[in-house]
């Protein structure tokens, strides 16, 4: 298997309009300031982030909500204090969907968010994978 890097970003944690930091004008946040909100996060049956997130004492928190797709996750966050973890980036400022949402960097995050592709390295991409890639 061949990994290719393609970008890496910042932590960020998102909130809605019903979470005090949103209306904050600062324009980051340390993991200290979200200690008394829930975390709203992913159930990933798949892959489990729990060592990850136990580095940061998020897993071990018992305010944590769970979800199984963004649209919850984004209903969440819009009507209630929740915040959830995300990578920096534009995309809170940009699409429609994601009104009354703001990312904010997070200071003091012991992690950052990696975007890569896997190669198999006995088969030879197809011309399609290339143009996606």
């Amino acid at each position: 298997r061949d990994y290719h890097h393609m970008l890496a970003c910042p932590a960020s944690c998102t909130v809605g309009r019903q979470n005090p930091l949103y209306h904050a004008q600062r324009q980051s946040f340390t993991l200290y300031d979200l200690k008394d909100f829930p975390i709203a996060m992913y159930r990933d049956m798949d892959f489990n982030f729990s060592s990850e997130l136990s580095k940061v004492e998020l897993y071990t928190r018992s305010n944590r909500i769970f979800v199984s797709d963004r649209n919850t996750l984004h209903e969440i966050l819009r009507n209630t204090d929740a915040y959830s973890i995300a990578a920096y980036t534009n995309a809170y400022k940009t699409i429609e969907y994601c009104d009354n949402i703001r990312a904010v960097k997070l200071l003091d995050s012991r992690f950052s968010f990696e975007l890569g592709w896997i190669r198999n390295v006995s088969h030879p991409l197809s011309d399609i994978a290339k143009t996606y890639i």
